[in-house]
């Protein structure tokens, strides 16, 4: 009897088990530690999240992780995304706002990819050594969810954003970063 009881839970359990593993095979996961991010399986430490700042317009953020530097007075758009040098990856969020002719205001609220009202445009993630790029193919953003709170001080405040992304070849992004900016990186984005 003890023995039939026992053959029926393990049953159960290993029911139970399947289950879930497939029933979690589409979600994407949060990050181990806060101010991190995931990227095709691999978890990285952001430990420098700026404003982008195009024309006098807010128009993102970029994240990075590793020992990537930046020009301090970037001229060109190439120039105020793309470290001088470093090693570590570097995520690009471009974001827009429906509702004015220019991107003047990042503000709190939930930005979906292509969205209605507050919109994702852009996500890219770069890897790169001694300030190079690593060669990748493009990969076209599908879908994309970035929640932003801040304490209402856009430039000097405390930043909550969690975001989660998919690309067309499959691969995923997800993390979370909470603490102020690092800096806004100025620069004409024409």
């Amino acid at each position: 009897m003890k023995l039939k009881n026992l053959f029926i839970l393990a049953l159960v359990l290993a029911n139970t088990l399947i289950s879930c593993s497939e029933d979690d095979a589409d979600l994407i996961l949060p990050p181990e530690t806060i101010n991190s991010f995931t990227y095709d399986d691999k978890t990285e430490e952001i430990n420098r999240m700026a404003m982008i700042k195009c024309g006098g317009s807010y128009a993102g953020f970029y994240l990075s992780s590793g020992t990537l530097e930046y020009k301090e007075n970037p001229s060109t758009v190439s120039e105020l995304l793309n470290p001088i040098s470093g090693d570590g990856s570097r995520i690009v969020i471009e974001l827009g706002d429906n509702y004015s002719s220019v991107r003047n205001l990042i503000r709190n609220g939930e930005y979906t990819f292509l969205g209605d009202e507050l919109s994702v445009n852009y996500v890219d993630v770069s890897t790169f050594e001694e300030g190079n790029p690593i060669p990748s193919i493009l990969d076209n953003l599908i879908k994309a969810t970035i929640n932003i709170k801040t304490d209402g001080d856009i430039e000097n405040g405390v930043y909550e954003l969690s975001f989660e992304a998919e690309f067309e070849s499959g691969k995923k992004l997800n993390g979370y970063y909470k603490d102020e900016l690092s800096g806004i990186r100025n620069g004409n984005c024409e």
